[in-house]
C-alpha cells in the first residue's frame, strides 16, 4: 500500500513496465496517452516507412533522449554520445542557451486520477518566469498531432510519481507546450503547441477510447449459468 498524504489519505503508486510500455496504478493496468492517441488515429504514419529504418531512427531517438538527461543532469560523457546522435544532442544544448531553458524534471512520468491514463513528458522546466513542458522530437517533420499529446501531458489535475513511484500533484502551474525539433545539422525549431482545439481533441481521443471499452464489455459473451444460477 502506498504510504500516507498530508490529509492522511494512502497514495496511489505509479509503475512502468518499459518493455511492455504499460502504466499500472496499484496495479491496475491504465491506458498511456500514445495508446489513446493511437486507437483514435491521431499518430504519425510511418507504415510507408521500411522496418529496418524505422528501428534505427526509434532506437537513435531513445539515445538521443537518454543523452539530453544526461545533459540536463550535467552528467553527460560526451564520448558515450554514437557519432550519429551527436548533433542532435548539440541541437538541444544550443536550445537550452538560446532560449534560456532551465530544465527542473525529466521523464516526468504523469497519472490523471479522473480520466485514469498515465504518460512520460520529455521535459518540465522554465523559460524566465514561465513554465514549459517540452516534447523532444528527432524527427525530419512535426506533426500536429503532437500537440494533442503534449496536451494530454499538461491537462489541469495531474499528479506526477515521485520517488519510489508514489504520486502527488504535479509541483508546477498548467506550463505552456512546445516540441523542440532536434535536427541532424546541429540546429534545432522551437513548435509551440497553444491551439485549445488540441486539449479538445485529446478529450475527444479519451472519450473514443471509453466508449470503446463500454461497448466491448457490453459485447461480451452471455454466460446463461452466471446469469441463471
Amino acid at each position: 500500500m502506498s504510504t500516507a498524504n498530508g490529509n492522511g489519505a494512502p497514495r496511489r503508486r505509479l509503475t512502468f513496465d518499459a518493455a511492455r510500455h504499460e502504466y499500472r496504478v496499484d496495479g491496475e493496468l491504465k491506458p498511456s496517452v500514445t495508446q489513446l492517441l493511437e486507437g483514435a488515429g491521431l499518430v504519425v504514419d510511418y507504415s510507408a516507412i521500411p522496418a529496418a529504418t524505422l528501428l534505427r531512427a526509434r532506437q537513435r531517438g531513445i539515445h538521443v533522449d537518454a543523452c539530453c538527461d544526461l545533459l540536463d543532469a550535467e552528467d553527460l560523457e560526451w564520448s558515450t554520445v554514437h557519432p550519429d546522435a551527436v548533433p542532435y544532442v548539440q541541437a538541444w544544448a544550443r536550445f537550452k542557451v538560446a532560449e534560456g531553458y532551465e530544465p527542473v524534471a525529466s521523464q516526468v512520468q504523469l497519472y490523471h486520477p479522473e480520466y485514469g491514463y498515465a504518460g512520460t513528458a520529455d521535459t518540465v522546466g522554465t523559460v524566465g518566469r514561465r513554465w514549459v513542458l517540452v516534447d523532444r522530437k528527432a524527427t525530419v517533420k512535426v506533426a500536429a498531432s503532437y500537440g494533442c499529446q503534449l496536451a494530454g501531458y499538461t491537462l489541469p489535475g495531474l499528479e506526477c510519481a515521485e520517488a519510489g513511484g508514489e504520486l502527488a500533484p504535479v509541483p508546477w502551474p498548467p506550463p505552456a507546450r512546445a516540441v523542440v525539433q532536434l535536427r541532424p545539422d546541429g540546429s534545432y525549431r522551437v513548435v509551440p503547441y497553444e491551439a485549445p482545439d488540441d486539449v479538445a481533441a485529446f478529450l475527444a481521443a479519451l472519450a473514443l477510447y471509453q466508449w470503446r471499452g463500454a461497448r466491448a464489455s457490453m459485447n461480451a459473451p452471455l454466460r446463461l449459468d452466471a446469469r441463471l444460477g
